[in-house]
């Protein structure tokens, strides 16, 4: 795959889980992919670009689409906003938690709040003509649980759904610095340890997605079928798409 600068955290989600290659990948916006990377995603069949940001950020940044592609905005709200608008919005208020707390609750919280949300985004996958793309700001948070939710609907070992997570921190380690001085300006210590724990993908926080999911739903597929909407047929056609077996397979081991 061509190595992409613009779009970050871009990889096809073959890498960690038993999916068909070519069929789905993950990344950070589009919004400033050049003609280059527009081009290879054409030729890598994406047919179907899923916006999971808020509104704000995809008003301030709409994507650019490789030719012919159709786009699907889902936004991922929690509570209003997103996990880390959140946390941010408190250690700028001096009311937030200590670091990772805060990114740990949110975590807990997407399990049920975006579960109609998803249902939206695996049906755009079901029923694509080629291949999809899905994306947030960074690819980081709400790809993370997308993303992880797929592999565990692929029924992919736990460990395997854990290293696809953190392999965003390698993936966005060279803008971090660039990134977080900017966004730390005029923060003291205790709250630039907390920020940087917003910036990065953490064990504990795929964990509290999951045990929120386990509070709602005993299994990933009981999860999408009677929380995200999906309907069996909708779910059947998914797991033929992703190439990754059918409804009743024993599911993944997700216990934290």
């Amino acid at each position: 795959m061509l190595k992409f600068e613009n779009v970050r955290n871009i990889r096809d989600m073959s890498a960690h889980g038993p999916i068909r290659p070519g069929v789905l990948y993950r990344s950070g916006n589009l919004s400033e992919a050049t003609d280059g990377e527009l081009n290879a995603l054409f030729h890598m069949g994406v047919c179907s670009v899923i916006d999971l940001r808020v509104d704000r950020e995809a008003n301030a940044g709409p994507d650019r689409l490789p030719n012919g592609a159709s786009l699907y905005r889902v936004p991922l709200l929690l509570n209003g906003s997103t996990p880390g608008h959140t946390a941010v919005e408190r250690i700028k208020r001096g009311t937030a938690g200590p670091p990772k707390a805060d990114m740990t609750e949110g975590y807990r919280m997407m399990a049920k709040q975006y579960a109609p949300a998803f249902g939206k985004a695996l049906n755009v996958i079901a029923d694509s003509r080629g291949a999809s793309l899905f994306h947030c700001q960074h690819g980081k948070d709400r790809v993370g649980v997308l993303a992880a939710l797929i592999l565990a609907l692929a029924h992919t070992d736990y460990d395997a759904i854990m290293e696809d997570y953190l392999a965003t921190n390698d993936e966005l380690a060279p803008y971090f610095m660039p990134d977080f001085t900017m966004k730390t300006a005029g923060m003291d210590e205790t709250q630039k340890a907390v920020m940087r724990s917003v910036f990065t993908a953490e064990p504990e926080y795929l964990d509290a997605f999951f045990e929120g999911m386990r509070h709602i739903a005993p299994t990933p597929e009981d999860y999408v079928l009677n929380s995200a909407g999906i309907q069996r047929e909708k779910l059947d056609k998914l797991f033929f798409k992703l190439g990754c077996g059918g409804y009743g397979n024993p599911s993944a081991d997700v216990s934290a």
